[in-house]
């Protein structure tokens, strides 16, 4: 199933702070636990909940603070 998530929506850390900045982080990267549901709008993780509508979004273009990059190239 494709949702259109990038390995940056999913994956992704602050570029200086890492995980410390949890704005910056990917949905799967912010708990440890397994995602119990997904759907085109969120993931759930049980009674953690990453939603995928952002603030950004609504206005069609994404505030470059607010990337973070792939936590495989973090060098903390």
């Amino acid at each position: 199933m494709d949702l259109g998530r990038t390995d940056l929506d999913l994956f992704s850390v602050h570029a200086q702070h890492g995980t410390i900045r949890s704005d910056y982080c990917g949905a799967l990267v912010i708990t440890a636990r397994p995602a119990e549901t997904i759907g085109a709008d969120r993931i759930g993780f049980g009674n953690l909940t990453y939603y995928w509508m952002q603030v950004w979004m609504q206005v069609g273009t994404p505030h470059p603070r607010l990337r973070g990059i792939p936590i495989w190239a973090f060098k903390g």
